[in-house]
């Protein structure tokens, strides 16, 4: 699965910023307007960089991440991959652990030359006796590279260690929630590792433990994963973060706020427009937008299908006092001075009441799908 480079753009979010691209005389809008660009319009995958040795569990944590609905994902070495299924996206590019052969280093420095990293991990697997010095002692190597070619390139990327195969420390059989004993035995070989990466100048501002290769029923921790992974992410790939990753609801409701909150103060400058009726052609078209962002953040397809469902559930009564707030906004604005600034509050408004009506049937409500409702139903199910 070799990597594509493209901008993860749609039919609606298209439709409405070349409305705005070619309209004069809108350059406040348009600077309102960057925000939500980069959310919607500029969305792409993750590009997430895993450094460890082959038997870390690198991969292994990456199938976990991504579902584990037991597809084998083939993620060969120094070599971005694209991971896509049921509407999801994930770049992953594995590093083995190591001081890299000049062979080696040159297919990774095309590779970050193809695409730089967003995330780099340092993933290292448990054992019963903690974590190998050896394996520790080569992912300082391979750190030392990889942070010479971003720097070369005067690149950044977030990072932090994830602990795997942490299981193996509990016990065979030991299914979590763990107890306090079992779980200390965890806690102090992730501190372990984190000191040791610390001390030998890998210094990160985390370390994870999780089980990423046990049965489905014993996999473990691996929503914390995801949620760092999501807070280190640059914006313009949270929209597709979060339906790529097993991250909590709350993560999907804070980015669905923050859509709704974004087209509101955008809804705002519109509203201000002086001209009755003028601003339908963009206040409309961007409040479906904002509603279908909302539905896909949820894990439905984007596309209008989403919007007309939403639609539905509001109902005649709900769209009719959507119709007379509107048509009082218009009718406002043919009142000088304070009429237009009355029409903008009552846009504002009526923009966070469709958010949160989004919200609560998208995120909280009938319509909400994530990560569970993208997957195949094969038995497993995600932690």
């Amino acid at each position: 699965m070799a990597m594509t480079e493209r901008r993860e753009s749609s039919g609606v979010a298209d439709d409405f910023f070349t409305v705005v691209d070619h309209i004069p005389y809108l350059g406040t809008l348009k600077r309102d307007l960057e925000q939500l660009r980069r959310l919607l319009y500029d969305r792409r995958a993750a590009r997430i960089l895993a450094v460890g040795a082959s038997r870390s569990g690198r991969t292994q944590l990456v199938n976990g991440l991504f579902g584990g609905d037991g597809t084998e994902i083939d993620a060969p070495s120094d070599r971005w991959v694209r991971i896509e299924t049921h509407g999801r996206h994930l770049d992953w590019l594995e590093v083995e652990s190591g001081s890299p052969s000049a062979g080696r280093l040159d297919a990774l420095s095309r590779a970050i030359d193809e695409t730089a990293p967003d995330v780099v991990l340092y993933v290292a697997s448990a054992s019963e006796s903690g974590v190998a010095g050896s394996e520790i002692d080569a992912l300082v190597e391979a750190h030392r590279a990889v942070s010479t070619l971003l720097d070369a390139r005067n690149l950044k990327a977030a990072s932090f260690a994830v602990l795997t195969c942490a299981d193996r420390l509990v016990g065979e059989h030991a299914r979590p929630p763990y107890d306090a004993t079992r779980a200390g035995a965890i806690d102090a070989a992730t501190a372990s590792l984190k000191k040791k990466l610390d001390e030998s100048g890998v210094v990160l501002p985390r370390a994870i433990p999780c089980a990423a290769a046990a049965p489905s029923e014993a996999r473990w921790n691996l929503k914390e994963v995801a949620d760092e992974l999501w807070a280190r992410l640059p914006e313009t790939t949270h929209v597709e973060a979060v339906r790529a990753l097993p991250v909590g609801q709350e993560r999907r409701r804070e980015l669905a706020r923050i859509i709704a909150n974004r087209a509101a103060a955008i809804a705002v400058t519109i509203g201000l427009a002086p001209v009755p009726f003028s601003d339908a052609i963009l206040l409309i078209p961007m409040q479906g937008l904002m509603v279908t962002g909302i539905a896909y953040v949820a894990g439905q397809p984007w596309d209008r299908r989403a919007a007309l469902e939403w639609a539905g559930s509001v109902g005649l009564l709900g769209g009719a006092a959507y119709g007379l707030r509107w048509s009082a906004q218009q009718l406002l604005k043919l009142v000088p001075g304070a009429g237009t600034l009355v029409a903008a509050s009552i846009a504002g408004a009526g923009t966070v009441a469709i958010g949160r009506s989004a919200i609560a049937y998208f995120i909280d409500g009938p319509g909400a799908r994530g990560v569970r409702a993208l997957l195949p139903k094969t038995g497993t199910s995600v932690p």
